[in-house]
């Protein structure tokens, strides 16, 4: 995944809303292999809301591209990351522990109400190995723990 393209970024940001609908028990939790199993409408539900959230981000090709066919392609670049298999002959995705490993964000809007003030002029706290990229960009880091970082880190 490059995170430069809509596709990209919808797969982990719907990674992203099912972990926290799982954490809130809004949606199953995993089986002892940490595989969620969820219909195929439930997914393009996830994907709706996250289109009406985080479209106006995306380019103007995937704003104007129809919704069935922006998320089949999302569904081909959540295989191919190994986030997701299906769906099935029954609608069935199965959603693979991977999928659970990633918390997603746009730049520092969405944290900087959780960060303290004095944090907030030169560092964040930001969880595991992490992407920062420039504003308006989206930001991917791994679930491993908390650090201090300056935008030192890898930039998109």
């Amino acid at each position: 995944m490059s995170l430069q393209g809509a596709a990209d970024q919808a797969a982990l940001l719907i990674c992203d809303v099912v972990r926290q609908k799982v954490a809130a028990h809004e949606l199953n939790a995993p089986d002892l292999d940490g595989c969620i199993l969820i219909a195929e409408n439930e997914i393009a539900d996830i994907f709706r809301q996250v289109r009406e959230r985080y479209g106006q981000r995306w380019g103007s090709t995937a704003r104007k591209t129809h919704f069935k066919f922006l998320l089949r392609e999302v569904y081909a670049k959540m295989r191919l990351a190994g986030l997701i298999r299906g769906p099935d002959r029954n609608f069935n995705i199965l959603i693979l522990p991977t999928a659970a490993r990633f918390a997603v964000s746009y730049g520092r809007d969405e944290v900087e109400d959780e960060v303290a003030p004095a944090e907030a002029a030169g560092s964040e706290i930001l969880a595991g190995p992490t992407l920062t990229s420039p504003p308006e960009q989206l930001s991917l880091s791994m679930e491993a723990g908390l650090m201090r970082n300056r935008k030192s880190e890898l930039s998109l």
